[in-house]
């Protein structure tokens, strides 16, 4: 009987190019030379919930300088428990009339709309002769 061998079935090679770019980053950064687990592996939770490549470069970015691949693996695995970093913490700002966003020079549209309004139809009071 013959079986079908595809890569789909065997599932990631462990000595394989790198599947995803989380994936390369974990394999080819500086803390993680010699590592004895697949990168994929240590990636793969990260993948989950919601880590880019920047992120996981980042963590590992952070470790000291002599760091081996053994507090790199702590470090992913402890990452893994939590969602990845946020990117901006900075809420926009908003208008205090309206509660929208404001635009780059500093109003809503809304209020800038009412300005322009007011100014066009603002009404001359005649002056008596």
């Amino acid at each position: 009987m013959a079986t079908r061998s595809t890569e789909e079935d065997e599932g990631p090679r462990l000595g394989g190019e790198p599947t995803s770019p989380v994936v390369a980053a974990v394999a080819s950064h500086r803390t993680t030379v010699g590592l004895k687990t697949s990168p994929a592996l240590l990636a793969a939770p990260l993948i989950a919930r919601g880590w880019t490549a920047a992120h996981v470069t980042r963590l590992l970015d952070a470790l000291p300088a002599d760091a081996g691949p053994g507090r790199a693996v702590k470090a992913l695995r402890d990452a893994a428990a939590t969602p990845p970093p946020a990117t901006s913490t900075r809420r926009p700002a908003r208008c205090p009339t309206h509660d929208r966003e404001l635009t780059a020079d500093g109003t809503c549209g809304l209020c800038r709309s009412e300005r322009i309004a007011a100014r066009a139809t603002s009404t001359r009071v005649p002056v008596p002769a």
